[in-house]
């Protein structure tokens, strides 16, 4: 699941709280209003528990929703790190070979080089 899907699921979902939620916050009241509408202590005191316990159960909906997409992007971030990991491995075991070959052909440079200027200095230096 790419990034773009992901949003987009998450999103959607999203919106179909905030309906469900805002649903059930206008029947409520509508019910609350035609049954008590005389009595308004009654559609307040009705309101006043149900608003708050709308709000708490569309705060945990989202708090999962986001809870479970951050721990998505954990897990994914956990397994690229380790396949970055192994790749590095990977790529140290079959050049470490490689490697040493390298460092020896490096240090016959080096030892060549020293020769030349070894024999450029007794070709430059005046005879006896």
């Amino acid at each position: 699941m790419n990034g773009t899907t992901s949003t987009s699921t998450r999103t959607i979902w999203d919106a179909i709280i905030v309906f469900l939620a805002l649903s059930a916050l206008t029947f409520i009241t509508v019910f609350a209003i035609r049954t008590y509408g005389e009595n308004v202590t009654n559609v307040t005191t009705i309101l006043a528990a149900v608003v708050p316990a709308v709000a708490a159960i569309g705060a945990a909906a989202f708090g999962i929703a986001y809870a479970s997409q951050a721990r998505a992007a954990q897990a994914t971030a956990e397994i690229n790190a380790q396949e970055t990991a192994e790749d590095a491995q990977t790529i140290e075991t079959h050049f470490a070979p490689l490697k040493e070959q390298v460092e020896n052909l490096f240090a016959s440079i080096q030892v060549w080089n020293q020769r030349h200027k070894l024999k450029a200095k007794v070709a430059a230096a005046p005879s006896l």
